[in-house]
């Protein structure tokens, strides 16, 4: 087996000012990677294919996907 074959390379490209899975695409194509930005700005980020899942016991299933955002808050004026 290729060693290239073995490395989980998946990628999601989102546009930069779209919500709510509009214009979401997940591929593991490079070539389709580079040509996408053609249309809108882009964000591409690694595809986590195992991730940690939330158990809520009212929610039947294997598990809730989850994301986790900062917010960075200076307190001092920096010149």
């Amino acid at each position: 087996m290729n060693y290239h074959n073995q490395i989980d390379n998946t990628w999601i490209v989102k546009p930069i000012n779209l919500t709510r899975s509009v214009d979401i695409s997940i591929t593991n194509l490079f070539d389709m990677i580079i040509r996408l930005p053609e249309s809108r700005s882009k964000i591409v980020s690694k595809y986590v294919s195992n991730p940690v899942l939330l158990e809520i016991p009212e929610i039947e299933g294997n598990g809730v996907k989850f994301d986790v955002r900062y917010i960075m808050r200076g307190a001092k004026v920096l010149h």
